[in-house]
């Protein structure tokens, strides 16, 4: 079954329109899996200067540390420690 979703909307509320709507199929206990095809993922492209990051004594294995850390989901209540 395919169901296609549109309207008078961005396509960043279109695509939460379409999560939630996959939520609660996906809840059904005869549906085992459902997929949204055609969503735009958003993207962060990160461009680093090596001269300038050498500069400030920022390695590349810093950046990408950075970057995963932000990314991290941490359940309420937990800490996670950063290293100063």
């Amino acid at each position: 079954m395919f169901v296609n979703l549109s309207g008078d909307y961005d396509l960043k509320t279109l695509k939460r329109y379409a999560e939630l709507m996959q939520d609660r199929i996906e809840t059904l206990k005869q549906i085992r899996r459902a997929d949204i095809v055609g969503a735009l993922d958003r993207e962060i492209q990160i461009n680093v200067d090596l001269y300038k990051a050498a500069l400030a004594g920022v390695s590349m294995n810093d950046v990408f540390t950075l970057d995963f850390l932000r990314n991290v989901i941490v359940p309420g209540g937990s800490s996670f420690p950063l290293e100063e």
